[in-house]
């Protein structure tokens, strides 16, 4: 079950709280109104298709991911992408009209206010090297719709420290460098901090046994309470709903049937499954088990690959990427996105926080490699970094 906890928060971290025109404001918070019910639709799609692909690339790891971050990083690409990439992007991301800046503005100012016992927390920032220059309308559209920051990049230090500052310091690196021939970098965080509405009571926490993916077991801190949550029994699984403060952000636990596989679960869910699992919801008493956890996930390389699968495939191509709104000498294309997330649950509540990072390089800004011919003998050390041993040594004089 733990290596399901990131399917538990596509509403916590992509959960947009829809409420009818006319609703009232509610105490400690504000409802949140999209004004187009077709994109939480289209928007769970795409978490949907996201987290299926993610999770078949770690089919032997926990996986915690922010399809919300993702979205709204991309939703920052697709404002610099024109023609075939601007496109695909907008496809990938399931985006059916051209309003969706106005509805990254809403979520932006909207999902931090939406409760005041939550503590929800968006930002977003652009970084580019001074000495090129990026388009003023491409960074004007960031700062007003995004709330953009725009700062200068030169070392990798200040874009870990703006991660850290973002994400209440959990989140703490997301590059080791600045390459070279890197030019612009692209960075949305989401952080989440909710105390269960009903809390467990630590006096009930105690070790037993979990059974692992792989069959074996292992002895967990598990969590007890008896309350009313919204539970119900579908094809193939069961699922219980916590919520957290005044109940609008919420965990949703999808436990397969004994003898099922989680994996199975995950790559067939769609958002079909959600949208009847949400009509079949009911308030029941509810005797929870549930063990604490913490993840840090690091998709590494991974959406680079995940991404031109979704549909997505030309802006990661110098030919193609057409990225020239940003710089029109269309000398631009993405070099990487990454994302790094976190999750501790315990019998509080539960803190997360996501940072993901596209990074731009230009075609002439690259630096020129240095030539190294090995067309004459030489000699080579096999050696271990940190403590600087040499396992093996040898030269080669003939071939």
């Amino acid at each position: 079950m733990i290596r399901f906890t990131s399917l538990l928060l596509f509403v916590l971290l992509l959960g947009f709280v829809s409420c009818k025109p006319g609703d009232e404001v509610k105490e400690g918070g504000i409802p949140l109104h999209l004004g187009n019910r077709a994109y939480a639709e289209h928007s769970t799609d795409f978490a949907f298709d996201f987290f299926r692909r993610i999770n078949q690339s770690n089919s032997t790891k926990n996986v915690f991911v922010s399809p919300l971050s993702l979205h709204i990083a991309l939703g920052m690409l697709l404002n610099g992408a024109e023609k075939e990439s601007y496109a695909e992007i907008k496809k990938v991301l399931r985006l059916t009209d051209e309003e969706y800046n106005n509805l990254y503005k809403i979520l932006m100012e909207g999902l931090p206010k939406v409760d005041n016992r939550v503590t929800v927390n968006l930002a977003n920032s652009v970084w580019y090297r001074q000495d090129k220059s990026v388009e003023a309308s491409y960074t004007e559209i960031l700062k007003q719709y995004f709330q953009a920051e725009v700062k200068p990049l030169t070392t990798v230090g200040p874009l870990n420290d703006w991660a850290r500052q973002k994400t209440n310091n959990k989140i703490d690196k997301v590059l080791d460098r600045i390459d070279p021939d890197l030019f612009m970098i692209l960075m949305n965080a989401v952080y989440f901090k909710g105390d269960w509405q009903s809390q467990f009571k630590t006096s009930n926490t105690r070790d037993e046994s979990f059974t692992q993916a792989n069959g074996t077991s292992k002895q967990v801190k598990m969590m007890h309470q008896e309350n009313s949550f919204g539970y119900a029994q579908m094809q193939g699984y069961v699922a219980c709903e916590l919520p957290y403060g005044n109940g609008d952000y919420r965990m949703t636990i999808l436990l397969p049937n004994s003898g099922q596989l989680v994996d199975s679960l995950v790559q067939n869910y769609t958002t079909t499954h959600w949208n009847e699992l949400q009509k079949s919801l009911k308030m029941l008493s509810v005797q929870i088990s549930l063990p604490k956890f913490e993840i840090k996930f690091d998709s590494e390389d991974q959406l680079n690959t995940i991404l031109p699968q979704m549909g997505m495939s030309k802006v990661f191509r110098r030919q193609d990427a057409n990225l020239t709104k940003i710089r029109p000498q269309n000398d631009l294309w993405v070099d990487f996105v990454k994302q790094k997330a976190y999750i501790n649950t315990d019998e509080k509540g539960s803190e997360a926080a996501a940072v993901t990072t596209v990074g731009f390089v230009a075609t002439n800004f690259a630096s020129t490699p240095v030539p190294f011919v090995c067309n004459r003998p030489f000699a080579f050390f096999i050696s271990e970094k940190n403590s600087s041993v040499i396992l093996f040594a040898g030269k080669v004089v003939s071939l």
